[in-house]
């Protein structure tokens, strides 16, 4: 009888055992899906995108994608001061704060805040549409040149190919 109950309790025990492993497997399996998703999102798979390429006077190299700015989008105001535009960044955060100020006084309440939002949302997609033309026009006001165009996957190989290519 002693030994029936052990044979039962091992039988549990693996039952149990096969039970977790198969559970962290799935789970495994779950991560890696997510893994790969979340760098095709991410990374996009390595898409290949349009560089611009600027130098200054003293050899430093910068690259501007062509297109939507996700940087821009999310991060509005702070990118803008990231990337010396200080007028643009500047501005926007007083216009918000003015804005903020009136709705605050006027006693608009929800609608208020909608307003804000709503403003908020409108700012992003102008940030994330313009800004990386924004940034190449600024980056000509602060004595860069336009070199080149390079097709690459991020903004560091897309300098390191022109610099293969041209020096």
């Amino acid at each position: 009888l002693l030994g029936c109950e052990y044979y039962t309790k091992s039988i549990l025990y693996k039952f149990h055992f096969n039970i977790y492993q198969r559970f962290i497997n799935i789970r495994y399996e779950y991560i890696l899906i997510f893994k790969s998703m979340m760098k095709l999102i991410i990374i996009g798979n390595q898409v290949m995108h349009q560089y611009k390429i600027y130098t200054n006077p003293l050899g430093i190299h910068n690259a501007v994608k062509e297109g939507w700015s996700w940087p821009a989008f999310f991060f509005s105001i702070i990118w803008a001061i990231i990337k010396k535009m200080l007028g643009i960044g500047i501005g926007v955060f007083i216009a918000f704060f003015l804005l903020g100020f009136i709705v605050g006084v006027s006693g608009a309440g929800s609608g208020g805040d909608a307003l804000i939002n709503i403003a908020a949302i409108i700012t992003s997609i102008v940030f994330g549409i313009n800004g990386n033309n924004w940034n190449s026009e600024n980056l000509i006001k602060r004595g860069y040149n336009y070199k080149d165009t390079i097709q690459a996957e991020n903004p560091e190989i897309a300098i390191a190919l022109y610099i293969k290519e041209n020096e």
